[in-house]
């Protein structure tokens, strides 16, 4: 098989169709990225090379506001999240002491110049990578950094009501938003080098040429409407290349409220989130921390796609491709917690590989990588021989 674009490796590896290899990501964090960089002995751009990303998130366009001892950080809804740690460190959520969600001074997702960045981003990947708009702290996590975690979790059990007004806003905020990024134009140039790829591919598989729609794995339906590689009597001009969601649900032994509260309260609302990407032919990638098994089937049911950051130590690998493989693809995998932290560079080059026969025994279906960002605690001797044990 010739050698595919990340783009359309990462296309195919989500619908489960077969690849030259599996694509890679390796996310971290700027203290990571720094320790990377002196290991490597290279710059930012050359750091992204030698870790053979596949994946670019793309935002909306928002400069934090600091607090007046730069301590904390304002993000585009107003929550705000500490400076002075590496990972997300939560500091204010400002519905903590007030239930007033009419006063409240939401973000308008209709507002000029709030997908600048995105598209500047996308210009200058010029079709190289995987774009994805990135929805994280999507609906669960949203409301939490509103209110207050401990707040929610309460409020869920005595002010239902007023928990679903909350998801609710937050639900029409965010599609908005969703359908804004899914509108964004790619140049006939990109749309047609990418056409030319899936064609070019399709010759060297040995296969009918296919139809650019994604042929999705068993149990999951590709709905009709624009999809990505379509032609049209303007030329190829569609939006992003799919969705990313984050909104974690599980603890490392459990969910955090019962799958009837979840049902209830969240797969609605996510339901319609996912759609704006469905429905126009792309994929679902969520991001959910901890055991979220109970809840699997219902992800499927709303079209969820790529299931990240499958963490070994939750979901268990060889169950999650025997009972999820015809439904679902992977991204990460790689522990962040138990196995680049703690072990060897041999031990990280078994996982690695281990990873891949679980998840991927038929060579497609995962994006391969680190469960999580990596933080500065991991030895980049370790990044190095995860690095070594990607399939070429």
């Amino acid at each position: 098989m010739s050698s595919l674009t990340k783009q359309e490796r990462m296309r195919r590896a989500l619908w489960r169709q077969p690849v030259d290899r599996l694509p890679t990501q390796t996310n971290y964090t700027g203290a990571m990225g720094a320790r990377l960089m002196a290991h490597f002995q290279c710059s930012p751009e050359e750091l992204a090379t030698r870790l053979d990303n596949h994946l670019l998130r793309v935002d909306v366009t928002h400069t934090p506001r600091l607090s007046a001892d730069g301590r904390v950080s304002f993000d585009w809804w107003g929550a705000g999240w500490g400076t002075e740690t590496e990972g997300y460190w939560h500091a204010v959520a400002p519905l903590a002491q007030s239930t007033n969600l009419a006063g409240y001074p939401w973000p308008d997702p209709n507002a000029p110049g709030l997908l600048d960045e995105a598209e500047r981003a996308i210009a200058a990947d010029g079709g190289q990578l995987f774009v994805a708009p990135n929805f994280g702290f999507a609906l669960f996590e949203r409301a939490w950094s509103l209110r207050g975690f401990d707040h929610l979790l309460m409020d869920l059990v005595d002010r239902p009501a007023w928990v679903e007004d909350l998801l609710d806003r937050i639900t029409e905020i965010q599609v908005t938003l969703a359908k804004r990024f899914v509108s964004l134009g790619r140049s006939s140039r990109r749309e047609a080098q990418a056409s030319d790829a899936v064609l070019s591919n399709a010759e060297t598989l040995n296969a009918p040429t296919p139809s650019p729609q994604p042929s999705p794995p068993a149990g999951q339906r590709v709905p009709e409407g624009r999809v990505r590689g379509q032609l049209s009597g303007a030329g190829l001009a569609l939006g992003v290349d799919g969705g990313y969601f984050g909104d974690d649900y599980g603890a490392q032994r459990s969910l955090l409220f019962s799958p009837k509260l979840w049902r209830q309260m969240i797969k609605p609302r996510l339901a319609r989130m996912f759609a704006v990407f469905r429905d126009a032919g792309l994929p679902v990638m969520l991001h959910s921390d901890g055991d979220i098994w109970p809840i699997l089937p219902d992800l499927v049911d709303i079209g969820l796609t790529c299931l990240n950051p499958v963490q070994p130590e939750v979901l268990e690998h060889t169950r999650l491709y025997r009972e999820f493989g015809r439904h679902l693809s992977f991204y990460g995998g790689i522990s962040t917690q138990e196995v680049l932290p703690k072990v060897s560079p041999a031990e990280v080059r078994t996982a690695t590989l281990a990873c891949v026969r679980d998840l991927a025994p038929d060579g497609t279906g995962l994006i391969l990588g680190p469960s999580h960002r990596m933080q500065s605690d991991i030895p980049p001797e370790n990044v190095a021989a995860m690095l070594e044990a990607f399939p070429q």
